[in-house]
Order: C-alpha cells, then sequence, then structure tokens
C-alpha cells in the first residue's frame, strides 16, 4: 500500500465554498482509507507566464489598498470572509508552499499523487503542473473527479491534455459529458465518470460540520440564495419568488468585487460574512436553496434542503459552465430543479426524496469504491 499520498486541486487560497469543501472531503477520505494525505499548497498564480514573486506580492498590496478604499466598509466584510475560508483551509492536512519552481521536490516525499476535482482541467486556467508535469514517468498519478468544465474542446486543446494523461495510471472526471469527450477522441484511456468528492462523506458528516460554532436558535423560514454569476436578473427572480411565497430571504454576500454594486443597492437582505460551517448552516436550515452554483446545488441535495439552479451563463457563451449543474441534477434524477423560471412550488415531492436517498446512496458507494481501487493499483 502507499502510504503517502499527495493531493493537486485548487485548494491554495481559494475562497470558493465548494472548492474548498471538496478539497477538504477528498483529504478526509483518503486519510480514511489508511493512508497519510495532504493537500498540495500550490500557488497557481507561480504557474502562468510572467510570474515573479516580488512582483505579486506588491500588485497584491496595492490591490488591497486600492480596494479597502474604492469599497470601504463591504471590502471589510468581503476581508473578514475570506479570513474565514483561510482559517479553515489551515485545518486541512497540508504541505508547505510550493510554486511552479519547487514542486517537484515532493516527488520524493510522497508515494502516489492525485489531482482534482473541481475545475482543475478548465482551459481557461490551463497549467502543465496541473497535469504533473513535474513528476518523473514512473511515479504513481491518477485523477479524481477533475472537472473540464465545458462542452467542447479545441484541437490544441485535446493535445495539450493527451500527452500528459497518457502518464495517468487512472484517469476520471466530473461530468459525463467530459468523459464523453475524452473517450471520443482518446478511447484508449479508458475515462470514468466519478462524483463530487463532497458526495464521499455522509450528510451526518456534512450536519455536524454546519452545526459547529453556530446558534441553535430557532429561525423564521427563510431563502438561502447564494450566486456566483454576474447575473443580476437571477437575483431579482430570487427576490420577487420570496415576495410571492412570503418569505424572507438572504443572500450569500461579499463573494467578489465584481458584485459591490448590487450588494451595497441590497444590503438589508445580506448575510454576514459567511464562514464554512454558517455556509453549511443556511443551506442546511433553508426553507429552499436558489443558487447558480454546482456545490450550491450539490450540498442542498446532501442535506436535503429543497433547491433551484438557474443557469450562470447565457446559451451562446463558449465558456459557459451550466452543463456542470445540468450534469449534476441529471444525475440526482432532479431535472426539474434546474430551470430558468422559478415554478410556484418548491418542497420535495415523495419520487424527488426518494431518488435523492438511492442516488446520493450510490454516488457514496461508487466514489468510495473507485478511489480506494485506485489507490491500491
Amino acid at each position: 500500500m502507499n502510504k503517502n499520498v499527495a493531493i493537486l486541486t485548487l485548494y491554495y487560497r481559494n475562497y470558493n465554498y465548494g472548492g474548498l469543501l471538496q478539497a477538504y472531503a477528498l483529504q478526509k477520505v483518503v486519510s480514511e482509507l489508511g493512508y497519510k494525505a495532504r493537500q498540495i499548497s500550490y500557488v497557481l498564480d507561480s504557474g502562468y507566464v510572467g510570474w515573479n514573486p516580488a512582483k505579486a506580492e506588491l500588485k497584491k498590496k496595492l490591490a488591497y489598498l486600492y480596494r479597502m478604499v474604492k469599497y470601504g466598509h463591504w471590502f471589510t466584510n468581503y476581508t473578514e470572509r475570506r479570513r474565514k475560508l483561510d482559517f479553515f483551509a489551515a485545518q486541512i492536512p497540508h504541505t508547505e508552499i510550493v510554486t511552479v519552481n519547487s514542486i517537484s521536490k515532493l516527488s520524493d516525499e510522497y508515494d502516489c499523487f492525485i489531482c482534482g476535482s473541481d475545475q482543475i482541467w478548465n482551459p481557461i486556467g490551463w497549467q502543465s503542473t496541473l497535469f504533473f508535469d513535474f513528476l518523473p514517468d514512473n511515479k504513481k498519478r491518477f485523477s479524481y473527479a477533475a472537472s473540464i468544465s465545458r462542452d467542447c474542446l479545441t484541437e490544441t486543446e485535446y493535445g495539450f491534455m493527451k500527452k500528459y494523461l497518457d502518464k495517468f495510471s487512472e484517469i476520471s472526471v466530473r461530468e459525463n459529458n467530459s468523459a464523453v469527450m475524452l473517450n471520443t477522441k482518446f478511447p484508449q484511456l479508458n475515462v470514468k465518470t466519478v462524483p463530487d468528492p463532497v458526495f464521499l462523506l455522509s450528510e451526518n458528516d456534512w450536519r455536524i460540520l454546519a452545526s459547529q460554532n453556530m446558534n441553535k436558535v430557532k429561525e423564521n423560514p427563510f431563502i438561502f440564495a447564494y450566486f456566483l454569476g454576474a447575473s443580476n436578473e437571477n437575483r431579482e427572480k430570487a427576490i420577487e419568488f420570496a415576495r410571492i411565497n412570503k418569505m424572507k430571504i438572504r443572500f450569500a454576500s461579499y463573494l467578489d468585487c465584481k458584485n459591490y454594486m448590487w450588494d451595497m443597492a441590497h444590503s438589508e437582505l445580506l448575510t454576514s460574512s459567511l464562514g464554512i460551517e454558517e455556509f453549511l448552516y443556511n443551506i442546511a436550515n433553508a426553507k429552499l436553496v436558489l443558487t447558480d452554483s454546482f456545490h450550491g446545488a450539490a450540498f442542498s441535495a446532501i442535506l436535503k434542503t429543497p433547491f433551484y439552479a438557474l443557469p450562470r451563463f447565457k446559451v451562446q457563451d463558449k465558456d459557459s459552465m451550466n452543463s456542470r449543474i445540468k450534469n449534476l441534477v441529471f444525475e440526482l434524477n432532479l431535472p426539474k430543479r434546474y430551470t430558468e423560471e422559478l415554478p410556484g412550488v418548491y418542497e420535495w415531492n415523495n419520487n424527488e426524496l426518494d431518488n435523492i436517498a438511492n442516488n446520493l446512496k450510490r454516488l457514496k458507494e461508487f466514489g468510495n469504491s473507485y478511489l480506494k481501487k485506485s489507490l491500491e493499483m
């Protein structure tokens, strides 16, 4: 059995709730299988052309000052949210901080390397490091639920992937359409589709995390809105839905500076700066979740909270990632939970609850079995 396992995903300084929680889940599951697993604290920016550590640090400080002046109190809350996520990330077992120039030294310290999950293979942010170009050819590596997040690839992009994927012992992706694309182009790779790591833990695991450091005060019914995209139309639909159903609505806030203006105009609807536990708590205790996020929908299903997922991107957007949520709702056999227009009824029906229970059980068993087998090969 390989004892030391290193996981390369979008972990270090990741301020996306889903991105950080999938990193937490994969490390936890691999550890529970009996391995010493660590997330690689890889400075993603270091892998792009022109990166200079001194200039990057200066740019970061100047950007902080600029945003502090421009956004004022909003930026204080934005910074507080990131501080809470940094604190949570620090609790996940991890390596020392490495860059593109130093990551290769981990090769001698670990027996096996896993890349994934989340959007580690999204062409928007591709770099060869994310395909383990720094490992010697004989070092064991495989992917778990790596997400390409695109509906199609160019010939150049296929070529870029192929030279690295040939060295993987196993390849799995998160979205079925990604597996179809790769297997059509490279049938010899035998790419599998596996569930996101958050499905490998139990509902109870997530409820325990959601309940930490939270007051157990009974709340009035509320809708929790979690939108990552820039669509104000989706946000206005959510507000109107809450008004019609006579429920309070709270929006996860201070997520991205691009939404600053909307947040400021609707400050009475915003949550405080949410940490990981608070984010899960809001999903677990809401009457309904409205979201454009894959993990927003995933955790709603896991925690048995009714949800509707709205498209984040326009149909014609070449960089659309709508397929991620579409794959998810069809995998759970909840096709009506992905919609452009919010219907009047939102509670689960009996068929949906049965579908969730059966499919979550299937995903958990399959994902854990695949991961165990891949580690043992």
